[in-house]
């Protein structure tokens, strides 16, 4: 298994959990700058992906559907066109017709739609979140 975040804190919070030892691989980088993932059978992502911004999104996720196999997982989350962070040219928000067209090659399994006010941290925050779980066809 890998974990990429340019965080370093993930890795002291898999290093503490010793159920997790000597399974994970972490990665501490970007991940956009990363020239090739590593085969998978799941891409999992909650709310990041969005965070890469609009330019570094459409190829981190060409990387990322090449590491999956026919039949493999990509569990997802992308910010949708309502979330409160859809005016910062640095987050990537999508309209649900572009998550579809990204997912084409792929039997959606599961899709939710989180569209509710909230907090980020101390901050009020308008979330809209699509999440989407689906298997690799080709």
């Amino acid at each position: 298994m890998h974990a990429y975040d340019s965080d370093d804190t993930l890795a002291a919070r898999l290093v503490e959990n010793e159920r997790m030892s000597g399974s994970v691989q972490f990665h501490h980088t970007d991940i956009a700058d990363v020239p090739v993932f590593p085969a998978a059978q799941i891409v999992y992502s909650t709310y990041t992906l969005g965070l890469l911004g609009p330019a570094a999104l459409p190829e981190v996720w060409r990387k990322l559907v090449a590491s999956l196999p026919r039949g493999g997982v990509m569990a997802v989350d992308f910010f949708g066109t309502n979330d409160s962070w859809a005016e910062r040219p640095d987050v990537a928000t999508l309209p649900l017709e572009e998550i579809d067209a990204m997912f084409s090659d792929f039997q959606v399994i599961e899709r939710s739609v989180r569209d509710e006010d909230g907090r980020f941290l101390a901050d009020k925050k308008h979330w809209h979140v699509i999440s989407t779980l689906a298997r690799k066809l080709r």
